[in-house]
């Protein structure tokens, strides 16, 4: 068994932006795994999506052959993962096939929120870490302020951490040496092959072993993710319902923290309600079923699942905002709270704490984490975090304040479903659950929107925003209109009405 102690498995982590990838090039290049004239930008990202964006969707593993300076062989299992809070999924499972981890920090930026919550779940699997400073070439970079924050925040030895550049090549060497010297000895990394009939039945995470001598101690697998944003995909027009749903197996085959189930629509016809861990997810699945599949597909507002408690005691889990029972039964509905943590230049407070509270957030408490950094941590329903309050903190913060959240539980809430009518019939793709004092504008808001979307036909649409059978914000799509008095010059005004009367009724027979 001694090549084993040969082996080093490890997992590249940190914050969206800190060169994981970049850093994931280098070593391909440095190991010779990869000639330097077939080399090329984010290697291990091989979705035109992960390449466009410049972010990692899925992680990716590569083998990789060091001699290092004692003249002994070393293979280095590498694991590549996404840096964004909506992959977190794919860290986790990374981290529980390793042994250790290296926590690439941006000697320019310092510690954030993500790499924090990376390095808890690190440490949660007991993993030997390595911290790295990144992107020293560039003449911002403070390693000196990075490395005390890996101490004072993390609480790991930043002292002896390689200070290196994955963009030029800078302190490369060294880095492979001390990730020999620290990660710790390893098992075999490799694949099978298995007639599995249904893939639904073997998940992420199982333990393979023989019928024969079953093992007594399989290990734990990988937490099942849970999606937190919901959606309807229905086919578009002229693409067929079994294409759509291919589609959806495939991709739900390498990706296990999407999952779907089927729905129906008065208005969309037949589609799936697909549950994704947050927005930008959802946006990546969307955009692969159209390029990687070539299908056009229909989506519906994205929204969270709310838990109903009825009045006889019972609950349900409403995915689906069309789905919700009748008022008069509901004693009361709930939604998701996340906790959230913010890390931000003291600069910013002020802004974040306006942000949070206009989102119906709660602060938990507020540290200084060195003299000029700050970690704020709030409750906040996850309706409010979905859309765009990660857009609006970085628009906020100049792309400063950086943030990491995770469910917490469920909380009572005055909570109305709000109904779109179109031409005074419900339109149940539309149909949303708001705060109540939200409702009224948020229904002007669609309403004013759909104005400007629905095309002008021979007939007045009224648009209207409803809670229950009260209308409370209304738009109306004015009608185009032939001028049929134009030929009357003069005469009996009674003629002019005679034909307006004719116009007005062929509309309302066009309308039906």
């Amino acid at each position: 068994m001694d090549y084993l102690k040969k082996i080093r498995n490890f997992s590249i982590i940190a914050h969206i932006d800190h060169g994981k990838s970049t850093l994931a090039d280098r070593l391909i290049e440095k190991t010779g795994l990869v000639a330097s004239r077939d080399m090329k930008e984010q290697f291990l990202d091989n979705m035109d999506i992960e390449r466009e964006r410049g972010i990692t969707i899925k992680l990716q593993t590569t083998r990789l052959s060091y001699k290092a300076k004692d003249g002994e062989e070393y293979v280095l299992n590498l694991i590549d993962t996404p840096g964004h809070v909506d992959f977190n999924y794919e860290v986790s499972r990374s981290l529980a096939a390793c042994d250790g981890a290296v926590l690439v920090v941006d000697a320019t930026q310092g510690v954030e929120a993500q790499t924090l919550g990376n390095v808890y779940l690190a440490l949660d699997e007991d993993l030997e870490i390595l911290p790295v400073l990144n992107k020293m070439d560039l003449d911002s970079a403070r390693p000196e302020e990075a490395k005390a924050e890996i101490e004072e925040i993390i609480g790991i030895d930043a002292e002896e951490a390689p200070q290196i550049s994955a963009k030029t090549g800078l302190g490369i060497d060294e880095m492979l040496e001390k990730l020999v010297e620290v990660i710790p000895k390893a098992g075999e990394v490799g694949y099978i092959c298995a007639s599995i009939k249904q893939v639904a039945d073997a998940r992420v995470g199982d333990t393979i072993t023989l019928s024969k001598s079953p093992t007594e101690h399989p290990l734990k697998g990988y937490k099942k993710a849970q999606s937190m944003v919901y959606c309807g995909v229905y086919p578009a027009e002229g693409e067929k319902y079994e294409n759509v749903k291919d589609a959806l197996e495939k991709l739900q085959v390498n990706d296990a923290a999407f999952n779907f189930e089927s729905e129906n629509s008065a208005a969309l016809g037949f589609g799936y309600r697909c549950g994704f861990l947050g927005l930008l997810h959802m946006d990546v699945i969307i955009e692969r079923l159209e390029r990687e599949f070539d299908l056009n597909v229909i989506t519906t507002l994205p929204s969270v699942i709310y838990k109903v408690v009825m009045k006889d005691g019972s609950e349900i889990m409403v995915q689906n905002p069309s789905n919700l029972p009748d008022p008069t039964d509901i004693q009361h509905i709930e939604e998701p709270i996340v906790s959230a943590e913010i890390m931000t230049p003291k600069d910013y407070v002020g802004t974040i704490m306006t942000l949070c509270q206009s989102r119906r957030g709660n602060m938990v408490n507020m540290e200084y984490l060195t003299e000029t950094r700050v970690q704020l941590h709030y409750e906040i329903p996850l309706n409010e975090v979905i859309y765009d309050f990660f857009d609006a903190l970085k628009s906020k913060t100049k792309g400063y304040a950086s943030l990491d959240y995770e469910f917490k539980e469920y909380r009572a809430a005055k909570l109305v479903k709000l109904d779109i009518l179109l031409n005074k019939e419900l339109i149940d793709a539309f149909s949303t659950i708001v705060p109540e004092e939200a409702a009224y504008a948020k229904g002007r808001t669609i309403c004013s929107k759909l104005k400007k979307l629905i095309p002008m036909h021979q007939f007045e649409v009224p648009i209207q925003a409803a809670i229950g059978q009260k209308v409370i914000a209304r738009e109306t799509v004015r009608a185009y209109r032939k001028d049929v008095i134009a030929k009357c010059y003069g005469g009996d005004i009674s003629r002019k009405k005679k034909l307006l009367e004719k116009q007005k009724e062929g509309k309302k027979r066009m309308r039906q």
